[in-house]
Formats: C-alpha cells, sequence, structure tokens
C-alpha cells in the first residue's frame, strides 16, 4: 500500500503543471512544502530538493493511533504511521535539505534516516506585524519571503514550490481593505 497522503494531494491539473514547468523552464532547486506532495518529487529528478517538514508525519500519526479509542481507527492509523515512516525513509536520504521546525522533530527524523541532511528553522511569527484588521478578515497565502530577502542581497535563484496552501496548511497573511491577490 501507499500512504493516504499520495492519494488525498494528487491532482492530474497540477502534475501536468509541474512536468510544463520543468520542462519548458530553468529550475536551480525545489521546494515541497511536506513529503504530502512526494507523489510528484519522480518529475523533479536532477533537481535538488528541499522539503520542509512542519511536523514528522509519522510520528504524529503514531501518537494520533496510541489515544484511538476505536479499535479498527487505531490499526488503520498505524497502518498510515508504518506507511508514512517508509515514505519518510525513501525520500528524505534523497532530499538535498530536510528542513525542521523544532529540534525534536531534526533528532526523529535522523534517527529514523541517519543519512538524513537536515536543518532547523523554528517556526515563528511576528504577531504584532501579522495581526488581523479586524476580527472579520480574510486571509491571503504568503511563500517566499526567504527567496525575497536572498534576491534583495544579490542572489538569483529560481525556485519551484510545490505546495497546499489552498487546504489552510500555509502561513497566511491578512488581507487590509482595497488589496486583491495579485
Amino acid at each position: 500500500g501507499r500512504v493516504y497522503t499520495r492519494y488525498l494531494y494528487r491532482s492530474r491539473t497540477f502534475s501536468r503543471r509541474v512536468k510544463e514547468l520543468l520542462q519548458t523552464r530553468s529550475f536551480d532547486v525545489v521546494h515541497i512544502d511536506s513529503l504530502d506532495l512526494s507523489d510528484y518529487l519522480p518529475a523533479c529528478d536532477g533537481l535538488p530538493v528541499i522539503c520542509v517538514h512542519h511536523d514528522m508525519q509519522s510520528a504524529l500519526l503514531g501518537r494520533r493511533a496510541d489515544v484511538e479509542r476505536s479499535l479498527p481507527r487505531r490499526a488503520y492509523l498505524r497502518y498510515q504511521a508504518a506507511l508514512m515512516r517508509r515514505e519518510e525513509r525513501h525520500w528524505c536520504e534523497r532530499i538535498a535539505l530536510n528542513v525542521t521546525v523544532s529540534h525534536q522533530d531534526a533528532e526523529l527524523l535522523k534517527r529514523l534516516v541517519p543519512a538524513a541532511r537536515i536543518a532547523v528553522v523554528p517556526n515563528g511569527v511576528d504577531v504584532d506585524e501579522f495581526r488581523p484588521a479586524s476580527a472579520v478578515s480574510s486571509g491571503i497565502a504568503f511563500a517566499g519571503g526567504a527567496i525575497a530577502l536572498h534576491a534583495a542581497k544579490g542572489y538569483h535563484v529560481r525556485v519551484i514550490c510545490l505546495s497546499y496552501g489552498e487546504r489552510g496548511e500555509s502561513a497566511k497573511l491578512w488581507r487590509e481593505p482595497g488589496m486583491t491577490e495579485e
């Protein structure tokens, strides 16, 4: 079997677009916003990949299984945790850089995949800067702050970013009145 995320995030349209971009443009690096999108990694063969692990998904699924009262659900979660461990073992050694958001996740990954190249970049939000304009507000997805900072310093890197922010997992900036998503 395959881990459920390989099916959950599968999109023919997205896959076609990724392949089209990779065939028609030149990229220096692939940024993948989670191993949940590992189904798209074979198309990126030959490019260095940076994967951000917002959690160690196999450990998260295992912890969820530990507290599940329903025996069938617990068995399913344990099965998915094992499949995700297999996915992490398969890809994390091949990925050029695995970015974890905590030292604890880095240790879990290092134990699972000793040869993985890992950097820890803790999550953080400047709550004074990124505050909703009002109690009722809609957000727009934000990605690429680090890329913009590097560009400002004179680095020119072409990145293809595989993300699933439309599902709400990406960081959000708050839309001010009159702003458009462009």
